[in-house]
């Protein structure tokens, strides 16, 4: 009758374990599937609680404890080395123990806990129970690696595609690396970021920063020689440093880091910058969030390639190809800015008309490559003469135009008379210029009127024998 009534307990064991394992694979979330696999094992094992403690990380324990009659589950951080202390998870006195290791693959994963109020209980547990708790508690535990590896490749996958794409649609460098920074930050709370970008074959600069950094751009790195940045550009691998005080690679910076990862951006085979992030935590960087940012360097590599091709293209748009100053078109959205700005402040403005003197006979004589190298001459020339503030633009074939804000009719003619006697100087003093100056408002307040009084008056200046200034 004994061995019979064993059989039978068996046997309702096993269909509760067939009934506990199918309930665990239908639970989407760890922490529900944890609550069931405890509540499970306490009914089984007729248990006054149980715990389950599995490793977390190095000496850290995550422990799990299941009541009789609880609805909630207690869930706290064990800090040990070895094994974890389970005295804070049985409070009182009288209770009888048994451990269960838990071994998943050949590693440690961690112990489940059963405490019973008489020793007779836990004999009857015994007998064959347990073995039916440790095929559920490991059935359990590999359902919730699963479901950990399919969230993190569904938030892995997320990432990617939100970042890339936020990415991607952005153009302007400035702007890209502002939003890339800011995502980052956003997904991860990473506070310092740095972008270098390769300046040549021996060197990486230091082109953009969050706040704590941006008094060091420009600052340079050799490649291959200088901190974790420069071991990167050589590799064109990332590198991780859980802990910089102890990596060699590591150049003590302003800000206070305590670990720190660096990626590569490669393009074709080549290392076109490095994106390196410092925490000020230890091991601050778990292999996920390294996974997802190295899988985004490749988009961001490519990018940053498109931006800067967009602003090349922009800045060929609105500069003269040849001489490097404004075109026309930027030439004339600047003038009405200027005669905007102008009419609200009640401020003047000049506009020098310049026309080369005896250029076609030089071109002539020498050719339009010798040409050329005059109007690149002559523009720098009278760059010189200008201030910051002001324009210089090539508004076709041997003309420039020259705006002047805040200027009166004496100090531009001042300024005139200056390039004037530059020119008159210089290598290709053989091609002079002369000069046409209007003011605005007086000689107009439009585009047209302005241009055309400046162009009136170098054509005077001109016809008395050129290399000289004329007012309109």
């Amino acid at each position: 009758m004994r061995q019979r009534s064993l059989i039978e307990e068996y046997l309702k064991g096993i269909r509760r374990l067939e009934r506990a394992v199918k309930r665990i694979n239908q639970i989407k979330t760890p922490e529900a599937i944890i609550k069931n696999v405890l509540k499970e094992c306490n009914n089984i094992l007729k248990s006054s609680s149980c715990a389950l403690v599995l490793k977390k990380e190095k000496n850290l324990w995550d422990a799990f404890v299941y009541k009789k009659g609880r609805k909630t589950l207690k869930n706290d951080t064990i800090v040990s080395i070895e094994k974890p202390d389970i005295v804070p998870l049985f409070p009182g006195r009288g209770l009888f123990i048994r451990e269960i290791s838990i071994n998943i693959d050949d590693k440690d994963t961690g112990y489940f806990y059963g405490a019973f109020d008489n020793r007779e209980t836990l004999e009857h547990a015994e007998k064959f129970i347990f073995s039916i708790i440790e095929t559920i508690l490991i059935s359990a535990l590999s359902r919730i690696e699963l479901l950990k590896e399919v969230n993190f490749a569904h938030r892995h996958l997320k990432i990617v595609y939100d970042m890339s794409q936020s990415i991607i649609s952005t153009t302007g460098f400035d702007k890209l690396i502002d939003k890339l920074f800011k995502e980052i930050q956003q997904h991860f709370g990473y506070e310092n970021m740095v972008l270098f970008v390769r300046e040549d074959d021996e060197t990486m600069i230091l082109r953009y920063s969050t706040r704590p950094l941006l008094g060091h751009i420009g600052l340079r790195f050799r490649i291959g020689k200088d901190g974790i940045v420069g071991h990167v550009a050589k590799t064109g691998k990332p590198y991780y440093a859980p802990d910089v005080w102890e990596d060699p690679y590591y150049r003590i910076g302003k800000f206070p880091a305590r670990s720190e990862f660096s990626i590569p951006l490669v393009l074709e085979g080549k290392v076109i910058g490095v994106i390196d992030i410092e925490s000020t935590k230890p091991n601050g960087f778990p292999s996920e969030t390294r996974e997802i940012l190295s899988a985004l360097a490749a988009n961001i590599a490519v990018a940053m390639e498109r931006a800067r091709l967009y602003e090349e293209t922009e800045r060929l748009s609105i500069m003269d190809p040849l001489t490097g100053v404004s075109n026309r078109r930027l030439l004339e959205k600047m003038l009405q800015n200027a005669i905007d700005r102008s009419a609200r402040y009640n401020r003047k403005f000049a506009v020098l008309f310049i026309d080369f003197d005896n250029f076609k006979p030089f071109n002539d004589k020498y050719g339009h490559a010798e040409g050329d190298k005059v109007l690149i001459s002559h523009a720098q020339v009278i760059s010189e003469h200008l201030r910051k503030s002001d324009t210089i633009g090539r508004y076709g074939g041997d003309e420039f135009i020259v705006i002047l804000y805040n200027a009166s009719r004496k100090y531009a003619e001042k300024v005139a008379n200056r390039i004037l006697n530059s020119i008159a100087k210089s290598r290709y003093r053989e091609v002079t210029v002369s000069i046409g100056i209007s003011v605005y408002p007086e000689d107009g307040e439009n585009i047209e009127d302005l241009i055309r009084s400046a162009d009136a008056a170098c054509y005077k200046a001109k016809k008395f024998g050129g290399q000289r200034v004329d007012f309109a």
